[in-house]
């Protein structure tokens, strides 16, 4: 996934500027307001796209956590292996 661009400054200079913060504003829009009235389209959009979002940031903590745990063991292990 590519990290979101803050500001665009090529749309800025070109005059268009809701879309220099377009990407911004659809990234808050995300994580602002938790549990969106979903009884229309974009209410139910966006309900999507938090859970697809917060699913993701969890699973990709969870690959973190256990890289660190595997990293600390194989650490462990090889220290382990040199003092005998």
């Amino acid at each position: 996934m590519l990290p979101i661009e803050e500001f665009e400054l090529d749309s800025f200079d070109k005059g268009d500027y809701k879309k220099a913060v377009e990407q911004e504003n659809l990234a808050k829009n995300i994580v602002e307001v938790l549990y969106p009235n979903d009884n229309h389209y974009a209410g139910k959009e966006l309900r999507l796209k938090q859970q697809y979002f917060f699913v993701s940031a969890s699973i990709q903590a969870a690959i973190e956590n256990i890289r660190k745990h595997i990293m600390t063991i194989l650490r462990s292990s090889t220290r382990k292996s040199y003092s005998r």
